[in-house]
């Protein structure tokens, strides 16, 4: 778990502040999809993400919703280079 307070703002206050989640054993997080959280959980413990366009929009969202700045920063280098390669047009189809 300590992985998690160094890479997220949001588990940090979840677990250190005076909140209701710190005490429970199983926490409901609403408006995530389950590869989202999985691929960032897995670049909190691997340091390592395989984004593509299939995901980029479920990855970003959990990045941005757990506060995982290094996580969003790739999806921001992934989506620039994409857009340079592909073209903006591309992008606005997805």
């Amino acid at each position: 778990m300590y992985h998690m307070y160094i890479f997220s703002a949001y588990f940090r206050t979840m677990f250190t502040a005076n909140m209701l989640e710190r005490d429970l054993e199983i926490i409901e997080l609403k408006d995530i999809s389950a590869d989202g959280l999985e691929c960032v959980i897995k670049f909190i413990y691997t340091n390592k993400i395989r984004i593509s366009t299939k995901n980029i929009h479920d990855i970003l969202h959990s990045a941005t919703l757990l506060q995982v700045d290094p996580v969003i920063g790739f999806c921001c280098q992934y989506l620039q280079e994409e857009i340079r390669v592909r073209g903006l047009n591309f992008f606005l189809k997805i």
